[in-house]
């Protein structure tokens, strides 16, 4: 007599395994929001050592900001 032998069953898939891992949007809106905090306390910081220091404040493109005048010279 020979044995019987029958083939493994297929396993089941679980639903989860069909379906995308949900991203952890938590997780990036938190470092979003410690990147910027970052940013601008390294902007104040920058801001108050100029200060201190006595050195022209710069602008975001890195251009020393003059004050304008409206007034126009007479010629």
């Amino acid at each position: 007599m020979r044995a019987c032998r029958a083939s493994p069953r297929p396993r089941q898939l679980e639903w989860s395994e069909f379906l995308a891992r949900k991203p952890n949007y938590d997780f990036e809106k938190r470092r979003k929001e410690q990147d910027r905090k970052a940013k601008k306390d390294a902007k104040r910081e920058d801001r108050l050592r100029r200060k201190a220091a006595g050195l022209p404040e710069e602008d975001d493109v890195g251009e020393t900001v003059t004050e304008t005048t409206s007034e126009t010279p007479e010629l």
